[in-house]
Protein backbone atom coordinates (compact mmCIF):
# COMPACT_ATOMS: atom_id res chain seq x y z
CA UNK A 1 0.00 0.00 0.00
CA UNK A 2 1.00 3.26 -0.77
CA UNK A 3 0.40 6.07 1.14
CA UNK A 4 1.96 10.54 1.14
CA UNK A 5 -0.27 11.91 3.88
CA UNK A 6 -1.88 9.44 5.76
CA UNK A 7 0.04 7.60 8.57
CA UNK A 8 -3.33 5.50 9.23
CA UNK A 9 -2.34 3.70 6.29
CA UNK A 10 0.49 1.49 8.02
CA UNK A 11 -2.02 0.42 10.88
CA UNK A 12 -4.41 -0.57 7.76
CA UNK A 13 -1.95 -2.67 6.06
CA UNK A 14 -1.27 -4.51 9.28
CA UNK A 15 -4.62 -5.12 9.83
CA UNK A 16 -5.14 -6.64 6.64
CA UNK A 17 -2.38 -9.13 6.62
CA UNK A 18 -3.96 -10.18 9.98
CA UNK A 19 -7.09 -10.22 8.64
CA UNK A 20 -5.92 -13.16 5.79
CA UNK A 21 -4.29 -15.20 8.77
CA UNK A 22 -0.82 -13.82 7.25
CA UNK A 23 -1.32 -15.51 3.85
CA UNK A 24 -0.74 -12.08 2.14
CA UNK A 25 2.00 -9.93 2.97
CA UNK A 26 0.60 -6.30 3.14
CA UNK A 27 3.18 -3.42 3.70
CA UNK A 28 2.52 0.72 3.47
CA UNK A 29 5.16 2.45 2.06
CA UNK A 30 5.21 6.31 1.70
CA UNK A 31 5.26 7.62 -1.23
CA UNK A 32 3.91 11.06 -3.01
CA UNK A 33 2.67 9.75 -6.33
CA UNK A 34 3.61 13.25 -8.45
CA UNK A 35 6.90 12.24 -8.20
CA UNK A 36 7.81 10.00 -11.08
CA UNK A 37 11.04 9.30 -9.35
CA UNK A 38 9.36 8.03 -6.07
CA UNK A 39 7.03 5.93 -7.85
CA UNK A 40 9.13 4.35 -10.17
CA UNK A 41 11.99 3.68 -6.73
CA UNK A 42 9.07 2.28 -4.50
CA UNK A 43 6.85 0.14 -7.21
CA UNK A 44 10.60 -1.63 -8.58
CA UNK A 45 11.54 -1.79 -4.76
CA UNK A 46 7.80 -3.69 -4.19
CA UNK A 47 8.32 -5.63 -6.86
CA UNK A 48 12.02 -6.94 -5.62
CA UNK A 49 10.49 -7.46 -2.23
CA UNK A 50 7.56 -9.63 -3.43
CA UNK A 51 8.67 -11.01 -6.12
CA UNK A 52 5.86 -9.87 -8.21
CA UNK A 53 3.58 -7.63 -7.97
CA UNK A 54 -0.42 -8.90 -8.96
CA UNK A 55 -2.67 -5.69 -8.54
CA UNK A 56 -1.68 -2.22 -8.28
CA UNK A 57 -4.80 0.17 -7.35
CA UNK A 58 -4.34 3.58 -7.84
CA UNK A 59 -6.73 5.77 -5.70
CA UNK A 60 -4.57 8.68 -4.65
CA UNK A 61 -6.72 11.70 -5.48
CA UNK A 62 -7.00 15.15 -3.62
CA UNK A 63 -10.31 17.80 -4.61
CA UNK A 64 -12.25 20.81 -2.75
CA UNK A 65 -10.75 19.83 0.42
CA UNK A 66 -9.18 22.91 1.35
CA UNK A 67 -9.77 26.35 2.87
CA UNK A 68 -10.37 29.19 0.92
CA UNK A 69 -10.54 32.50 2.03
CA UNK A 70 -14.35 32.29 0.04
CA UNK A 71 -14.92 29.19 2.40
CA UNK A 72 -13.10 29.46 5.61
CA UNK A 73 -14.99 26.58 7.58
CA UNK A 74 -14.80 24.00 4.45
CA UNK A 75 -11.10 21.83 5.62
CA UNK A 76 -9.73 18.75 5.60
CA UNK A 77 -6.19 19.58 5.65
CA UNK A 78 -4.99 23.38 6.41
CA UNK A 79 -5.57 24.69 9.83
CA UNK A 80 -5.42 28.42 8.33
CA UNK A 81 -7.47 29.63 5.27
CA UNK A 82 -5.19 29.88 2.15
CA UNK A 83 -5.16 30.65 -1.60
CA UNK A 84 -6.17 27.81 -3.37
CA UNK A 85 -9.71 28.13 -3.74
CA UNK A 86 -10.13 24.33 -4.55
CA UNK A 87 -14.01 24.42 -4.24
CA UNK A 88 -14.50 27.91 -5.40
CA UNK A 89 -14.29 29.39 -9.04
CA UNK A 90 -12.03 28.12 -11.28
CA UNK A 91 -11.67 31.97 -11.63
CA UNK A 92 -10.16 32.17 -7.71
CA UNK A 93 -8.21 28.93 -8.46
CA UNK A 94 -4.18 29.20 -8.24
CA UNK A 95 -1.64 27.86 -10.93
CA UNK A 96 0.11 26.16 -7.63
CA UNK A 97 -3.19 24.14 -6.94
CA UNK A 98 -3.66 23.56 -10.61
CA UNK A 99 -0.65 21.92 -10.94
CA UNK A 100 -0.56 20.48 -7.61
CA UNK A 101 -4.23 18.29 -7.89
CA UNK A 102 -3.30 17.30 -11.88
CA UNK A 103 -0.06 16.07 -10.60
CA UNK A 104 -1.34 14.16 -8.34
CA UNK A 105 -5.19 12.91 -9.64
CA UNK A 106 -3.81 12.18 -13.24
CA UNK A 107 -0.26 12.47 -13.38
CA UNK A 108 0.17 10.06 -10.39
CA UNK A 109 -1.96 7.36 -11.90
CA UNK A 110 -0.08 7.55 -15.12
CA UNK A 111 2.83 7.20 -13.46
CA UNK A 112 2.15 4.11 -11.45
CA UNK A 113 0.14 2.79 -14.68
CA UNK A 114 3.66 3.25 -16.38
CA UNK A 115 5.64 1.62 -13.03
CA UNK A 116 3.54 -1.23 -12.53
CA UNK A 117 3.28 -1.94 -15.94
CA UNK A 118 6.47 -2.70 -16.52
CA UNK A 119 6.64 -5.21 -14.14
CA UNK A 120 3.65 -6.38 -15.18
CA UNK A 121 5.09 -6.88 -18.57
CA UNK A 122 8.47 -8.59 -17.26
CA UNK A 123 6.20 -11.15 -14.89
CA UNK A 124 3.62 -12.28 -17.87
CA UNK A 125 0.26 -10.93 -16.03
CA UNK A 126 -1.10 -8.17 -13.73
CA UNK A 127 -4.18 -6.21 -13.07
CA UNK A 128 -4.17 -2.68 -12.76
CA UNK A 129 -7.06 -0.88 -11.13
CA UNK A 130 -8.22 3.40 -11.75
CA UNK A 131 -10.53 4.82 -9.00
CA UNK A 132 -12.67 7.82 -10.04
CA UNK A 133 -15.10 9.64 -9.03
CA UNK A 134 -18.32 10.18 -10.47
CA UNK A 135 -17.47 13.95 -10.00
CA UNK A 136 -16.24 12.99 -13.85
CA UNK A 137 -19.63 12.65 -14.60
CA UNK A 138 -21.75 14.67 -13.35
CA UNK A 139 -21.56 18.10 -11.56
CA UNK A 140 -22.40 18.22 -7.80
CA UNK A 141 -24.33 21.69 -7.10
CA UNK A 142 -23.46 23.62 -4.98
CA UNK A 143 -19.43 22.21 -5.28
CA UNK A 144 -17.71 24.27 -7.66
CA UNK A 145 -15.00 21.77 -8.29
CA UNK A 146 -14.56 22.06 -12.07
CA UNK A 147 -10.59 20.74 -11.99
CA UNK A 148 -11.25 17.65 -9.53
CA UNK A 149 -14.40 17.28 -12.10
CA UNK A 150 -11.96 17.12 -14.59
CA UNK A 151 -9.81 14.53 -13.63
CA UNK A 152 -11.95 12.29 -12.89
CA UNK A 153 -12.94 12.37 -16.46
CA UNK A 154 -10.01 11.92 -17.64
CA UNK A 155 -9.65 8.95 -15.51
CA UNK A 156 -12.49 7.67 -16.92
CA UNK A 157 -11.43 8.13 -20.59
CA UNK A 158 -8.22 6.67 -19.73
CA UNK A 159 -10.08 2.86 -18.34
CA UNK A 160 -12.73 3.20 -21.00
CA UNK A 161 -9.39 3.90 -23.41
CA UNK A 162 -7.75 1.08 -21.98
CA UNK A 163 -10.50 -1.17 -22.00
CA UNK A 164 -10.42 -3.14 -25.05
CA UNK A 165 -6.15 -3.18 -24.66
CA UNK A 166 -4.43 -4.94 -22.06
CA UNK A 167 -1.60 -2.48 -19.93
CA UNK A 168 1.29 -4.11 -21.47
Amino acid sequence: MLYNSNDKTIDTAKELEQEFGGKSKVIAKKCPVDDPKAVAEVVAKCAEEFGRIDVFVANAGMGGACKSKRQPDFCVYAKEPCDFAASGPVTEMTDEYFHKTTNVNFSGVFYCAREAGKVFKKQGSGSFIITASMSGHIVNVPNTQAVYNAHSQLLSQAITSQAERQLC
